[in-house]
């Protein structure tokens, strides 16, 4: 019996987690997680016919209130965002390639409205199994710019369009160590469980 009850308590305690996720935020909540979601895509590089196809993980928070509490009078968030990535390589050879980029600053305009513009830019850290192309080894690191548009189909779910630049290289570490720069061209879901608070 001490076992079942156990069990039951488990259960409960989960079941209470889960309905709290979809608690709708009170206002003026402004954290914890803002934005978390998924994009995917297609990038084609500079050189030999390099193309990937990633997938990214996404989960943004914003700054702490002496940062955010001026731009928000604005409708400006400011988000430090983490994204994780792996990606399918293809330049006659198969190959993949795995990151995460822990340093990203993303600057959105939302008043409210449905399309919300934003710019965000980034560093990382990858490996990737691309063979002869005079990057030095597997490990690269991965800085990136880009811009976006957030077009949100309720008040706190958006289909994300986004264009990157990045550019990897291993930062002089070891040669020859030519870098190699792709666009991405990128489209996702994202969730804004805080949005509007």
């Amino acid at each position: 019996m001490p076992r079942f009850s156990g069990l039951i308590a488990s259960i409960s305690s989960l079941a209470l987690a889960l309905c709290l996720i979809g608690v709708p935020a009170h206002a003026g909540d402004r954290t914890g997680v803002q934005e978390i979601g998924f994009l995917a895509g297609w990038g084609p590089s500079s050189r030999d016919n390099i193309q990937l196809v990633p997938l990214y993980g996404r989960a943004a928070w914003l700054f702490p209130e002496i940062i955010d509490e001026p731009l928000h009078e604005h409708d400006i968030e400011l988000r430090w965002v983490v994204e994780g990535w792996i990606a399918a390589v293809t330049d006659g050879q198969d190959a993949i390639e795995v990151g995460v980029s822990p340093i990203v600053l993303k600057l959105d305009y939302d008043a409210g409205q449905r399309f919300v513009p934003y710019g965000i830019g980034g560093v990382g850290a990858m490996y990737t199994g691309l063979q002869g192309q005079d990057l030095g080894g597997p490990f690269e690191f991965a800085s990136f710019v880009g811009v976006g548009l957030h077009t949100f189909i309720t008040d706190t779910v958006a289909l994300t369009f986004q264009w990157d630049i990045r550019h990897i290289s291993n930062a002089g570490l070891k040669e020859p160590n030519r870098g190699l720069n792709t666009n991405f061209f990128l489209i996702g879901l994202e969730f804004f469980p805080k949005r509007g608070s």
